[in-house]
């Protein structure tokens, strides 16, 4: 994409593997709703990136960075922000003010630790830890009541943060690849937990088996690499949407177990059997559909949830294909 190509009237943007710089012409893309940049080197992001008070939606992933402008929190509408694979090992305050944001992603960040304030999010839905360098995790975790997805997989936990077991809302713990020696017994109290990965981990084996007993309710509890291949079925969100904003529209389909896309950026899909060509199944792995919107779909897309019929041809359409 060259300047002359950007329209400085476009509601969404995608820039990957070009240049050293950020394009600066973005920055006067004012009606920007979408924003997607990745796989450059620019380093640094403008402090001008303030001026796109209108993104609900800003992924910012592989670009070198080292750090943000303090002007990332003037973003108010932010509803989702991905900053995985940079350098960021520390945040500006700022951006934790940022109210409305349901979904954060710092994968692969190189962070020795999460920030006080992070509990400031309230709204916070999905939030992506994982390939850190984290061994705990604030107090202020807790605060999160409306977290339904947490991945802290590949990081340097030996024991459960305590803050976990207040968040009642979970759905999807990832812990895949730390150094946990045991579950606590709070872990067992996450009412609303279905997705429990504990594979590559140090728990003893007799205590493995225990856990199948005392977590009855968690649908996919993965302790080792056989249970992934045996238990995992793929879950997916899947919605149509009528509008994302930028007059597109199309079916959409999210992870339900990881809380972000399955593809980069926001594809669309202009029938299901292109969403089931997208999809990646085990031989004999029939997915599992959740035919409704999950809560952190960026609130400027007009959305609505699959009807019974388009959720069973979905699934014929996967089955026929075994």
């Amino acid at each position: 994409m060259e300047s002359r190509e950007i329209d400085p009237t476009a509601t969404e943007l995608q820039w990957w593997g070009k240049g050293n710089e950020f394009p600066r012409d973005v920055l006067g893309c004012t009606q920007l709703r979408s924003l997607s940049v990745s796989w450059t080197n620019f380093r640094v992001l403008p402090r001008e990136i303030g001026r796109l008070r209108n993104l609900r939606v800003l992924i910012l992933a592989s670009c070198g960075l080292s750090q943000l402008p303090e002007e990332i929190g003037q973003l108010r509408e932010l509803e989702s922000l991905t900053l995985s694979y940079n350098k960021l090992t520390c945040l500006p305050k700022s951006l934790f003010t940022l109210d409305k944001l349901k979904v954060l992603g710092l994968a692969g960040c190189e962070m020795l630790e999460v920030p006080e304030d992070v509990g400031s999010l309230r709204n916070l839905c999905g939030l992506d830890l994982s390939s850190n360098q984290l061994e705990k995790l604030p107090p202020s975790m807790a605060n999160l009541e409306k977290l339904t997805h947490l991945d802290l997989s590949y990081n340097r936990f030996s024991e459960i943060p305590l803050s976990i077991s207040a968040l009642s809302s979970l759905q999807s713990l990832n812990f895949q690849g730390n150094k946990l020696t045991r579950v606590p017994p709070s872990a067992f109290d996450l009412p609303n937990l279905e997705f429990f990965d504990l594979r590559e981990n140090l728990v003893p084996e007799d205590e493995k088996e225990a856990l199948r007993a005392k977590m009855p309710k968690v649908k996919d509890l993965l302790l080792t690499e056989a249970d992934s291949w045996r238990n995992a079925r793929p879950v997916i969100y899947c919605w149509f949407v009528e509008d994302n904003g930028a007059g597109g529209s199309g079916y959409a389909v999210m992870d339900a177990s990881l809380a972000k896309p399955l593809r980069p950026g926001e594809r669309l899909y202009h029938t299901l059997d292109e969403v089931r060509q997208s999809l990646k199944y085990q031989e004999g792995n029939i997915p599992i559909v959740i035919p409704k919107r999950p809560n952190c779909v960026p609130e400027c897309w007009k959305v609505r949830s699959l009807t019974a019929n388009e959720a069973a041809q979905l699934e014929d359409s996967a089955r026929s294909r075994q």
